[in-house]
């Protein structure tokens, strides 16, 4: 007998053998083939006997059982490392508890820091969990009749070609959440580059925290030989100095936060040396270091949390996908060229933007600390407000009035409900997971690689390099 006759039912036996009799082997062999298409449609059985399912299927599941056990494995201890990797302060604590008697090699604060890796490795297990649930999904909606409901309520037509069977539509199911499943890989592989970069940032302000700590102070004059010696710890004392001159301004740009600020450094705003004791305690007591990786902290761990304003994101861009495949009658791949050329320039865009704005901070930086050396070049770092060119804390109230005047009603409430950083993450976090994506749409997309293998290359590269 052919292969897969006994799969058949007897009705479909019965007219194959009459088939023959009357018109000999090639209407058989044209019966078989439909007959074999509408079983494997219809789901028959492929077994005779109860137990060969029963093997085949232990089987399978010893082989699921296996894997599945190997991945725990790996993924546990993985898991393991990251418990114990980097985290702001284990430098200074490993001096520390080799000289306890210096107490400016001990942390700034209690504050807790957070382990980044870790963070991220909990984070991929929730969003690998959620495929999994989709997977769960996508099975009982096959056995339950959900894609038999589709075929019947779903018939394709003239207009429109549609799955004409419920292993085409298991089958398109099974595309997608795999290419969903490969985006999400592909977008923690790009976060773990950030958090990897990142690590490396808040080490290195950590071991410039202790060689200022274990250096005398730092006059205005002496800072740039400093920094031609040691770029990182004269970058750190130049960037430290401005920012708590930013803070100064706070007075008349964020009053509220200003005054909350005071009282919690015990500083009456109305005292006559409040500047000046302002600038003392944070001179003293304030780590720019530690601001520093908890502000990076911060935003790597919003980068990794998918947000619902990236998913919606998504799902606009699916939308939109799909409604140009319907009425434009436009596939993918020819969508290709245009989407990544999107993404190339809006990347491009966003780092002109962060080059942009760090170049003007170091310009600022530069300029303020010529005037500090040039008004007097024998004061420490940070200067008190009688060095500074600007106003006083006295004469900044005025002036921030007016300037808060000039500002527009919804400018102002955006700064406030909406930081600009926020923003940019997130729509970064959309640009990157879309063109995760499209890495996935491409590289899986084996249909394309066999018809276009070089088309195909040519957007698995430029996705990869994107």
């Amino acid at each position: 007998k052919p292969v897969g006759f006994r799969s058949l039912p007897l009705k479909c036996k019965t007219s194959l053998y009459a088939a023959e009799l009357r018109t000999g082997p090639l209407l058989r062999c044209c019966y078989l083939y439909c007959g074999k298409r509408a079983a494997m449609a219809a789901g028959s059985k492929w077994y005779e006997h109860e137990y060969e399912y029963c093997f085949i299927e232990m089987m399978v599941s010893l082989l699921l059982v296996v894997l599945a056990l190997i991945f725990e494995t790996t993924w546990h201890k993985f898991r393991h490392q990251t418990e114990h990797s980097y985290i702001y302060g284990d430098l200074q604590a490993l001096i520390a508890s080799a000289s306890q008697s210096d107490s400016a090699r001990q942390p700034c604060t209690d504050v807790t820091h957070l382990r980044l890796r870790k963070e991220l490795v909990n984070r991929a297990g929730g969003e690998f969990m959620t495929l999994g649930f989709l997977a769960f999904v996508i099975f009982f909606s096959h056995n339950l009749g959900g894609f038999h409901l589709l075929v019947r309520r779903c018939p394709p037509s003239e207009e429109l070609r549609l799955p004409i069977t419920t292993a085409d539509w298991l089958t398109m199911a099974e595309a997608a959440h795999m290419k969903l499943f490969f985006g999400m890989v592909f977008y923690f592989v790009l976060i773990w580059r950030l958090v990897e970069g990142s690590i490396k940032k808040i080490q290195m302000w950590e071991q410039v925290r202790l060689r200022r700590a274990m250096s005398p102070r730092f006059n205005a004059a002496t800072v740039l030989s400093v920094n031609a010696m040691d770029s990182d710890l004269g970058n750190h004392i130049l960037w430290r100095r401005y920012f708590i001159q930013q803070m100064v301004r706070w007075q008349s740009k964020r009053p509220a936060p200003f005054r909350d600020l005071m009282q919690l450094l015990g500083i009456e705003t109305s005292a006559e040396n409040a500047s000046e004791s302002f600038h003392r305690i944070l001179d003293k007591d304030f780590c720019f270091s530690e601001y520093l990786a908890l502000s990076v902290e911060s935003g790597v761990r919003d980068s990794i949390q998918v947000h619902v304003t990236t998913w919606s994101g998504v799902i606009l861009l699916f939308g939109s996908f799909a409604l140009l495949h319907r009425f434009g009658h436009i596939s993918l791949m020819a969508l290709m060229p245009s989407f990544s050329g999107i993404l190339a320039i809006v990347l491009a865009v966003m780092r002109a933007l962060v080059q942009r704005t760090l170049v003007s901070i170091a310009k600022r930086v530069r300029t303020s600390h010529a005037e500090v050396v040039a008004a007097s070049p024998g004061s420490s770092l940070p200067p008190t407000p009688r060095e500074e060119p600007e106003p006083g804390l006295e004469n900044s109230q005025e002036e921030g009035q007016s300037d808060a005047s000039k500002d527009k009603r919804w400018q102002r409430w955006l700064k406030e409900q909406h930081r600009r950083e926020i923003v940019m993450f997130r729509f970064l976090q959309v640009v990157l997971f879309l063109n995760s994506y499209a890495l996935a749409q491409v590289l899986l997309d084996f249909h394309e690689w066999a018809n276009n293998p070089e088309s195909s290359m040519l957007y698995t590269s430029l996705f990869a390099l994107l």
